[in-house]
């Protein structure tokens, strides 16, 4: 059996799809960090949170959308969550800015979040 097989046997089981979404909303967050110059400890101090805490929410170990939002407040995106038709994409979840002129995406991830 290939990769690709084993990818599509799994591609509607909840956990493969909890843990792509985990990975994928981790990675976006932190490129939106990047691209506004905001370090984690800065991140944390703006959350009012300690830097652990930060650590936690980048881990996305059962991370809740309130905390998603207080991060996207923090970093000052304005973000709405835009499910994919399942039939052309699998996975594919996407947070879309509606104001800031920051965009970041990463054409090989599903996940896209804009600031």
């Amino acid at each position: 059996m290939t990769l690709k097989d084993l990818l599509n046997e799994y591609k509607f089981d909840p956990d493969f799809i909890y843990e792509g979404l985990k990975y994928d909303l981790s990675e976006q967050l932190k490129k939106l960090m990047e691209a506004k110059g905001i370090t984690k400890k800065e991140l944390a101090k703006k959350m009012g949170v300690s830097p652990s805490y930060i650590s936690k929410i980048f881990g996305a170990d059962n991370i809740s959308l309130r905390t998603v939002a207080k991060v996207l407040a923090a970093l000052e995106v304005d973000a709405r969550i835009k499910l994919a038709n399942p039939d052309k994409r699998a996975r594919n979840l996407k947070i879309v800015s509606l104001k800031r002129g920051i965009e970041v995406k990463d054409e090989s991830d599903s996940l896209a979040l804009a600031g």
